[in-house]
């Protein structure tokens, strides 16, 4: 409904947006600002300003993110499935700041204009401003801003540049490095050793377009790696920072999109057949998908890293399309939001926001962590759960003032039964955990936070100290002798990563063990059953599968300890029909459907065993649920 005096071309514009129209029956605006409260702010320490990384990737659409698109998936982009194509990007989007709004200026990568001088391009190769290698267009964005505040401006790509001669234009409108092709591949030559078959051979490293996006992705992570350690070496010597604005480009989602490294091409996808079935170019669909999983594999590694080595502590990242694709209708013009409108999110993990970060400390002890936690940041709010009574009480006479102020909540309780959500709500309580706990407690904590990132994903980590071995175990993957039942129960809602170890000296007294300090967090889609007791039921599963490591998983399904786990549905079987043989076959039948009849559980993935779990269920065959406490909420 229109406002009284609203000129109608005002109904398209959000309410916080200040501007100025070239008419009242014009679409054309110019925005001016915005007003209203701010999502987020950045507190930039001029001493240390963060180095900026924008990652613009290729054909990267909208609604390749389920994140992006809502678990509503209102316009059924996903066809009635759980799936994403970028479960990477949409881990990294929940714990910054996602932009659900984003259009490209073009349906091609000359958006470059626009994403780094906020020029709109023609969509037209004679009229862009930069296709040619216009080094005297007169641009100023991004690069003289950042140049101007004392940055290094670098721009990074696996891609030839010479199609558009953006080799030319780059280097003219304030870029002091550009690195492409032809420099990753010499990096890769000296630093990895790789040769010429490895590029052009069967490997299939590089495609007419250019160095693929894992070994770019690489070079990029040992660029930051190396100006982080510059940087902080320039700090120690009292000497400015010289921090960086880097722009990277991908490459191999470019079409065609069945171009890709012979290790990919011969691993093991996702099944993205619900997402391509019944179009006329399905095969042509199939390998977008594929190839948008690829490069969205290679950022998750990329960011990863990043996070592991540090890099993140200072620096904002920034990821979004350059433009998306339409590969249902084979071409990009008629699925004009497909080819504009293109996800964003920017990783703030150094920088401080306007909420309160909800952390829960378990175990808190004398309370030097809790103290070293409270003195991060002021917006900081800790809520420790100790069980020792004594404990709780030294915590209340040390942060006397920071448990007034409501800083500092200290429950005495047993986090065995302690609660996640207050009573009658359906909330998150926390943001993130951390715990130096008594290793017995180890399984149980693990148990109880992966239950809890499952049903709050927006949960952002838990970093405990546990022991080596456990530590291992969790780490585990398929095929490694420490893969367990703990080592799958975990995979199925969290990603486990080692942050640093901590030897048994650094304890006093030294324990006869060695620690290590693990960092769980969220997986992005999970994909999991609304079934209440689904973690119970797949424990169970587990449970039977792991008795005894060197069986096959039909020896240990069809056993008498397994039968009596089983529960079949009321109408499973036929009035005369033999219970024992009914089962066997239905248990046969089910493995022989996954492939798994003679496979031991040590190597075996969550996903196959949530396929074995569903097909079991397909034929009439649940388990009963685990007894264990731990997978409460």
């Amino acid at each position: 409904m229109l406002k009284t005096g609203q000129p109608w071309v005002e109904t398209f514009i959000h309410e916080t947006e200040e501007h100025t129209l070239f008419g009242d029956n014009s679409l054309y605006r110019r925005t001016t600002g915005f007003h209203g409260d701010l999502a987020f702010d950045i507190d930039v320490n001029p001493e240390n300003p963060p180095n900026v990384v924008v990652i613009a990737v290729e054909s990267f659409r909208y609604h390749d993110s389920r994140y992006i698109v809502g678990d509503d998936d209102p316009s059924n982009l996903f066809k009635g499935t759980d799936m994403t194509i970028t479960p990477n990007f949409d881990k990294w989007a929940k714990r910054g700041v996602t932009f659900r709004n984003m259009w490209s200026s073009s349906p091609s990568s000359r958006a470059l204009e626009s994403l780094l001088f906020a020029q709109i391009p023609y969509n037209n190769v004679a009229k862009t401003g930069i296709t040619g290698g216009k080094n005297d267009t007169a641009l100023a964005g991004f690069p003289q801003l950042f140049a101007a505040k004392g940055y290094e401006n670098y721009f990074t790509t696996g891609s030839l540049l010479n199609y558009d001669s953006w080799d030319i234009f780059l280097d003219s409108h304030g870029f002091d490095e550009v690195l492409s092709f032809y420099e990753i591949k010499s990096i890769a030559d000296a630093d990895y050793g790789f040769t010429y078959d490895m590029w052009y051979g069967d490997d299939q490293r590089a495609f007419p377009w250019g160095v693929h996006d894992d070994v770019a992705f690489h070079i990029l992570g040992d660029l930051l790696v190396n100006k982080t350690k510059e940087q902080s070496d320039r700090m120690a010597q009292a000497e400015p920072k010289k921090p960086l604005f880097l722009t990277h480009y991908t490459i191999s989602s470019h079409e065609p999109f069945y171009r890709r490294p012979k290790w990919y091409a011969d691993a093991e996808k996702p099944d993205f057949s619900a997402l391509y079935k019944g179009y006329d170019y399905e095969d042509y669909v199939r390998d977008y998908l594929e190839m948008r999983y690829f490069t969205d594999m290679q950022l998750g590694r990329f960011m990863d890293r990043m996070s592991e080595e540090g890099v993140l502590n200072n620096t904002i990242v920034v990821i979004l399309g350059d433009h998306g694709r339409a590969p249902e209708v084979l071409n990009s013009d008629p699925r004009a939001e497909s080819v504009t409108r293109v996800p964003s999110a920017a990783d703030l993990s150094f920088a401080n926001t306007n909420d309160k970060l909800r952390v829960l400390e378990i175990g808190p002890g004398t309370g030097n962590l809790t103290s070293a936690l409270l003195e991060i940041d002021p917006k900081i709010q800790v809520h420790a759960v100790e069980f020792d009574g004594r404990m709780v009480e030294q915590l209340q006479r040390r942060f006397t003032s920071e448990i007034e102020d409501g800083s500092l909540v200290a429950e005495h309780s047993d986090f065995e039964d302690f609660k996640f959500t207050l009573e009658g709500e359906d909330e998150s309580r926390f943001d993130a955990c951390v715990a130096n706990i008594p290793y017995q407690l180890s399984s149980l904590v693990v148990s109880r936070l992966s239950s809890y990132m499952h049903r709050f994903p927006t949960f952002q980590c838990a970093v405990l100290l546990v022991q080596e071995e456990f530590a291992l175990r969790l780490l585990a993957q398929p095929g490694n002798k420490n893969y367990s039942r703990l080592s799958a129960n975990t995979a199925l809602v969290a990603d486990v990563t080692s942050v640093v170890p901590v030897p048994r000296k650094h304890f006093l007294p030294p324990p006869k063990v060695d620690s290590r300090v693990i960092k769980m967090t969220p997986k992005s889609t999970p994909a999991l059953p609304s079934d209440k007791l689904f973690f119970q039921k797949f424990d169970a599963l587990l449970r039977l599968c792991f008795e005894r490591k060197n069986k096959t998983l039909r020896a240990l399904l069809l056993a008498k300890t397994a039968r009596s786990q089983y529960v079949l549905k009321n109408d499973a079987l036929a009035a005369d029909e033999d219970k024992h043989q009914a089962v066997t076959e239905r248990v046969e039948a089910a493995l022989e459907a996954c492939g798994l009849s003679s496979n031991r559980a040590v190597k075996i993935s969550v996903v196959e065993f949530m396929q074995l779990m569903q097909e079991l269920h397909d034929r009439g065959i649940d388990l009963r649920p685990s007894t264990t406490r731990h997978f409460r909420g």
